[in-house]
């Protein structure tokens, strides 16, 4: 995991930094106290100017101070720019930038990850500020109240975010494919908003399914491809079977859609929906958590397992389609 902070946007932070704004100062404290520690830190400020910046910007050293370790890359800000840079990182990237409002969306759009500035800084922070960070939920029902309750897919839009990549966890997402039109379909079509990208996203799905995996594959990237024709998807369905032993293996309870900045988990299938009126199959809970806060433990630890599980299941090549090249299972 890793955050990219160059030098222009810490020496500029307090230029822009608006006290008593919930989102600036949400941010700053997440960079002091909350971001997940195994996390790296990467700038282009020299190792020999850390003191002095840190005196000046104490919020630089507690970062510093808290995280694993820091590199140094002199020509940051331009290396991110290029495809080579993606294809030696980490899956898991958050980019405190110098750039202008418009690339820092462009780039957001051409690779997958979040690229802050310190002009819009709210406008892009304000889907992983802390109320989200601990396991923010919200009750998959129509009793209670609007803010409270999740009773469309829609909903997810507030969540919406740069997406490079998508592991999915549910045994029976796929079970109906019928029902894939009022669930599976609206949640990524609400989770992905508008993706116009030109490179290959992986999706990866473990499932109960042990059937018609390959025509279950073809309808997912059927839809997609009709949605997002500039894309290249590749995905995957794995069989989850219990017969498959795999030693200091504490397998999955909770459902989870996994991306390169949340874990969306909830007790009971993604299959919420029975139809387009979007009555409610089971009343259960969504969860979100921010990646790189406070749950990022054992968020990796889910990730660990999934990746650990279908790389026995890929064994058998009766129990799968696709590959296991998922990044966020590196």
């Amino acid at each position: 995991m890793e955050i990219i902070i160059c030098k222009a946007f810490v020496v500029q932070f307090y230029s822009y930094y608006k006290a008593e704004e919930v989102f600036w100062e949400d941010f700053e404290r997440f960079l002091r106290k909350y971001i997940a520690p195994n996390t790296t830190l990467i700038t282009d400020i020299p190792e020999n100017e850390w003191l002095e910046i840190g005196l000046s910007y104490q919020w630089f050293i507690q970062l510093q101070g808290r995280l694993r370790k820091t590199i140094v890359i002199s020509d940051v800000m331009n290396e991110i720019t290029k495809n080579e840079y993606y294809e030696k990182s980490s899956p898991f990237q958050l980019f405190c930038t110098d750039k202008d409002f418009w690339d820092c969306k462009k780039m957001a759009k051409e690779f997958g990850f979040l690229y802050l500035n310190l002009t819009h800084l709210p406008e892009f922070w304000k889907v992983f500020y802390s109320e989200r960070e601990d396991n923010f939920s919200l009750k998959v029902t129509n009793d209670i109240s609007e803010n409270r309750r999740f009773d469309t897919w829609e909903k997810l839009q507030a969540f919406s975010h740069p997406i490079s990549h998508v592991v999915v966890f549910d045994k029976y997402i796929l079970s109906d494919t019928q029902k894939l039109a009022y669930n599976l379909f609206p949640l990524l079509e609400n989770l992905f908003g508008n993706l116009a990208l030109k490179r290959q996203m992986y999706l990866t799905f473990i499932v109960e399914e042990k059937d018609k995996l390959v025509e279950k594959q073809q309808i997912i990237a059927a839809f997609l491809a009709k949605k997002w024709q500039n894309i290249r998807f590749d995905v995957s369905v794995f069989c989850y079977a219990s017969d498959v032993h795999i030693p200091n293996f504490e397998g999955l309870h909770d459902r989870g859609i996994y991306t390169n900045y949340f874990r969306i988990s909830s007790g009971d299938s993604f299959n919420y929906f029975k139809n387009r009126r979007n009555d409610i199959n089971n009343t259960t809970e969504i969860r979100f958590d921010f990646v790189f806060g406070k749950n990022n433990s054992f968020i990796l630890k889910d990730l660990r397992d999934i990746k650990t599980y279908i790389l026995k299941t890929g064994e058998n090549d009766k129990r799968f389609v696709g590959n296991t090249d998922n990044p966020l299972l590196s």
